[in-house]
């Protein structure tokens, strides 16, 4: 046997130890996070002309978030409505626990969710809302990021695998039948958008981890940017205020800690969101805690989880317009690493290490996507914590807007870009093809460049970015930004005024 005083066998193990306490951390820190230390500023200001539209993607996320906002606002007299994209009809879990059996039929999927849409009545009756301000649209619990990204047209809807259907079955939705893809939710996002035309809008944050909430956001967002290319002034006057929910081990502690402040998980306070404190008085704390407990259904499996967004705030956040900037012609070309890029401020970034994949898997560990244009073509930089791998692929996802004929909506463009270092690239959608893609890895990142015709001649781009090793590892929030007016396609004047 080899002694444990030779130099070499010493260095191997003191560098085990030091692995596995490395790895013990890492373990002990993700599923034990402290609670993360930020003073947050002031409230939001609320007045009396205001009016407030809150969007949850499922029954009891109203609650969760901005809850203490609702109550605030409604004892205040403030005109406050509630917009539910879902049903929750896709908890397995509940549908269980409710029908008391292991393999619930489609029929008690949606009688789980007739049972949630009562929860959501009582909670928020709780908070002073009363129920004919209240809408539920009824689309599918765990649709919503598939319809976002593969199943927007009426001729390819979703079918729910919990519900099996693919329209709701819900005689109360504000479009009875409505058909599951992303343009019916459009369509019934600009309806209530403009019936009601809030002064202030809460919904979901980009980087909540649950696919229905990003794609909430991604919706609404969307919604917005089309009335804004039609001229609405609402969509451009509008107040937007965002809130999160999932976000791994997020809020610590756990439990009921009324007299405790919410403050934003670690890796999301360094991040382009300008989080800040809705601050509650003992009412308002007690009246969130109370409307949670109204959701049985979800109590019942995780009473400790929910109880833990009832403190002395509601956490919310803003963040800033983004824009592609226009740079001179030849400033950028892809695989040459350039000073340029120095100038361009990241689109899109992103918090690192925040999972054990992500930390063990650095190439796939996404920090930030930079964006520019010379008006003709399209460059584009992805970086990773650890230089980019070719045992890693990276999918770069746009959704365009592009302006219709007058009077007549906007054209909606979908294409997909999978680069991998040292395969050909691959280009999905749009009206050109991977030919024309340029790219190669470049100070440890990826870089590449693409015709804007190639998207179809968008005038605003929606942008998101994934890393795959087997499975997704990391995902880049999906960001819209209007193109430079340089780069916009030729077009007549547009429509003008308020949509109808």
């Amino acid at each position: 046997m080899q002694s444990l005083t030779n130099p070499r066998r010493k260095a191997t193990v003191a560098l085990g130890a030091l692995l596995a306490l490395a790895l013990a951390v890492s373990l002990y820190h993700y599923f034990f996070p402290s609670p993360t230390r930020v003073r947050l500023p002031a409230e939001m200001p609320l007045g009396p002309g205001d009016s407030i539209l809150v969007i949850a993607p499922h029954s009891d996320d109203e609650t969760l978030g901005p809850g203490g906002l609702i109550h605030r606002a409604a004892m205040e007299g403030i005109p406050v409505h509630v917009l539910m994209m879902t049903n929750g009809d896709g908890f397995t879990l509940a549908a269980e626990e409710e029908r008391l059996r292991l393999r619930p039929s489609p029929q008690d999927y949606i009688r789980l969710a007739q049972h949630r849409q009562q929860e959501t009545l009582e909670a928020l009756s709780v908070l002073g809302v009363p129920a004919e301000n209240v809408t539920f649209l009824g689309y599918p619990d765990r649709g919503l990021a598939p319809m976002w990204t593969s199943h927007w047209s009426p001729e390819q809807p979703y079918f729910s695998r919990f519900t099996q259907t693919d329209r709701s079955p819900y005689s109360n939705s504000l479009t009875p039948g409505a058909l599951y893809c992303g343009q019916s939710v459009v369509d019934d996002l600009r309806r209530v958008l403009l019936e009601l035309k809030p002064t202030i809008l809460v919904y979901p944050h980009p980087n909540d981890v649950h696919p229905d909430h990003y794609a909430t956001n991604a919706f609404v967002d969307y919604t917005l940017q089309e009335l804004r290319d039609e001229g609405s002034p609402f969509a451009t006057q509008v107040r937007r205020y965002l809130y999160l929910v999932h976000r791994g081990d997020w809020p610590a502690p756990k439990g009921l800690h009324l007299a405790t402040a919410l403050v934003p998980p670690g890796p999301l306070v360094h991040t382009d969101t300008a989080w800040f404190a809705f601050q509650l008085d003992p009412d308002s704390s007690w009246a969130k805690y109370q409307a949670i407990l109204r959701y049985r259904s979800q109590v019942r499996l995780m009473q400790r989880y929910l109880e833990s967004f009832a403190r002395k705030n509601d956490l919310l956040g803003t963040m800033p317009a983004k824009a592609i900037p226009l740079v001179a012609a030849g400033a950028l070309q892809a695989g040459r690493a350039s000073a340029a890029w120095t100038n361009v401020t990241p689109l899109i970034t992103d918090p690192t290490a925040d999972t054990l994949t992500r930390q063990l898997e650095g190439s796939a560990d996404l920090t930030d996507l930079r964006v520019a244009t010379d008006g003709e073509t399209l460059f584009l930089r992805l970086e990773a914590r650890r230089p980019v791998s070719s045992r890693v692929s990276y999918l770069i996802r746009f959704r365009t807007l592009a302006p219709g004929p007058p009077g007549a909506r906007a054209r909606r463009g979908q294409v997909e870009l999978t680069l991998r270092p040292s395969f050909a690239p691959r280009l999905t959608g749009g009206a050109g093809s991977a030919a024309h893609v340029r790219y190669a890895v470049a100070d440890g990142g990826l870089e590449a460049s693409l015709p804007l015709a190639d998207l179809g001649g968008p005038r605003e781009l929606f942008v998101s970015a994934e890393s795959f090793l087997l499975v997704g590892v990391d995902r880049l929030a999906w960001t819209l930004a209007p193109l430079p007016a340089a780069a916009w396609p030729a077009q007549g004047p547009g429509p003008k005024g308020e949509p109808k």
